[in-house]
């Protein structure tokens, strides 16, 4: 499997790719922009991005001399139309870049007609739910998706059988809530019962803790509370790749998340995924599989696995 690794400044190239990196993503964060607040992906202007378009054009000629592909992220789910002409812009002044993750339907369909030759990726935001909505962006133009966090792994599997000629990326390390893309942009501020024992976000999950910080305490808090924390522990998905390698026949790559994270922590998700990758290849029997993912989990961190994974078992 491909691993997918975010970057922050080109200088990150060669290391990550000397780690195992197959892929790189990264954001533009330009002085010259539309909000002074944010920059046109899902990063703030000042957080994680790359801040020159001479440094993006060093980054992917780093990463194309050493073979590996760069894609670039204009991931919200609405731009205006003077943000989609910017990002145009912005496209043409990178000609060399491999792809583009977006989302906005119009940006879309503008980036198709403007710079006909480059991939689409459709982003995470898109919330791809089911092969229904592959077939939609597909018309588009795309060719490859990210899968949204709360997807099962059954209907991870179901997605995958049944789009057979596309390409798809799921998440691996670092997410700490099912939510945090896709469902949570409509699902920020909902709450599933009176007792918040079936919490469906964290940012919910969070208020409502806060809420009951100074009342008596009660089951209600407390399922509250446990709700919570157990989706603050950061997710794997190592456990379950065979399973997602089996339905997706090479079709599949692992994307990195948390381009804030720093670059030593990164070089050790990039080692640790390449070990993982080089353990689908024995034909493992699962519960021996995910003994060896626990065992180089320790290796790599040095400590163990949380076993809050990201599937159900």
């Amino acid at each position: 499997m491909k691993i997918i690794a975010p970057l922050v400044n080109a200088d990150e190239v060669l290391p990550l790719a000397a780690a195992g990196a197959d892929e790189f993503y990264f954001g533009l964060g330009l002085t010259r922009n539309i909000d002074d607040r944010s920059g046109l992906n899902v990063m703030a202007i000042n957080r994680a991005n790359l801040r020159s378009i001479p440094e993006a054009r060093r980054a992917i000629a780093l990463a194309h001399k050493g073979g590996q592909k760069m894609a670039v992220c204009f991931n919200s789910e609405v731009y205006s139309p003077v943000q989609i002409r910017e990002i145009i812009r912005l496209l043409r002044l990178i000609p060399a870049v491999d792809s583009v993750v977006a989302c906005d339907i119009m940006l879309i369909r503008r980036i198709r007609q403007a710079v006909p030759d480059l991939a689409i990726t459709v982003g995470t935001r898109a919330n791809i739910m089911n092969s229904a909505a592959v077939d939609y962006y597909k018309g588009l133009g795309a060719r490859r998706f990210v899968l949204p966090r709360h997807l099962d792994l059954r209907s991870v599997q179901m997605i995958l059988a049944g789009n057979k000629g596309l390409s798809f990326e799921i998440f691996v390390k670092n997410e700490d809530c099912p939510y945090v893309n896709g469902l949570c942009t409509l699902t920020h501020n909902l709450w599933n019962d009176a007792q918040g024992s079936q919490i469906f976000c964290r940012g919910s999950a969070w208020k409502r803790v806060h809420s009951w910080c100074g009342g008596p305490a009660g089951e209600g808090k407390e399922q509250a509370v446990n709700a919570f924390m157990q989706r603050l522990v950061p997710g794997c998905a190592a456990c379950f790749l065979p399973e997602i390698a089996q339905a997706g026949n090479r079709r599949v790559a692992l994307k990195l998340t948390s381009r804030l994270r720093p670059l030593p922590d990164r070089l050790k998700d990039v080692i640790f995924f390449r070990q993982i990758s080089g353990l689908l290849k024995l034909n493992l029997r699962s519960n021996a599989f995910r003994t060896r993912c626990c065992q180089a989990y320790l290796t790599v961190f040095g400590r163990s696995c949380s076993r809050n994974c990201y599937y159900e078992k």
